[in-house]
C-alpha cells in the first residue's frame, strides 16, 4: 500500500509511493462491512462516516467501479473507472490517502485504545505531524 520511493528524498521531504488501486479496493471492501458482527460487536475494520456529511460526499465516495481486466497471459489488472462521465471522486481519493497515511504511520488502533483508553488525542499542528513523517 505504501512504500518508500526509490528516490528517497526531494529536498528535505521523504517520498512514498501509494498503491492507489490497492487502497481503493480496501476502502470499498471496508465500506461494505456491516456495522456489527454476528455477536453484535462493532466491526473494527469498517469505515464509518458522519451522517452530517453532504450527499455529494457520498456520491464521490461511491462514484467509481472496480473493473478487472485480463492482459497478456491472463494477468489480472485492476482499474477504477467513474460510474458516469464527469463523476467527481475527490472524497474517495482523500479517504484513500488518509488510509495510506495511517498505514505509513503504522498505527495500531487496538493497541492505542488499550494504552490510552478513550482519552482525547493531544492536539498537534500540521508542522508537528509533517516533521514526524519526515524523520
Amino acid at each position: 500500500m505504501w512504500e518508500s520511493s526509490k528516490k528517497k528524498q526531494k529536498g528535505e521531504v521523504r517520498l512514498f509511493i501509494v498503491g492507489h488501486d490497492q487502497i481503493k479496493t480496501l476502502v470499498m471492501q471496508r465500506m461494505a462491512i456491516p456495522p456489527q458482527d454476528e455477536k453484535g460487536e462493532p466491526n473494527t475494520h469498517r469505515i464509518r462516516y458522519s451522517n452530517d456529511l453532504e450527499a455529494e460526499t457520498f456520491d464521490q465516495l461511491t462514484g467509481e467501479k472496480r473493473i478487472i481486466k485480463y492482459q497478456r497471459g491472463n494477468k489480472a489488472v485492476v482499474e477504477f473507472r467513474p460510474k458516469k462521465p464527469g463523476q467527481r471522486v475527490e472524497a474517495l481519493d482523500c479517504v484513500c490517502y488518509a488510509l495510506a497515511m495511517a498505514h505509513g504511520l503504522r498505527i495500531n488502533w487496538a493497541e492505542r485504545r488499550a494504552r490510552v483508553g478513550s482519552a482525547p488525542l493531544p492536539k498537534r499542528s500540521m508542522a508537528e505531524l509533517s516533521a514526524k513523517l519526515n524523520r
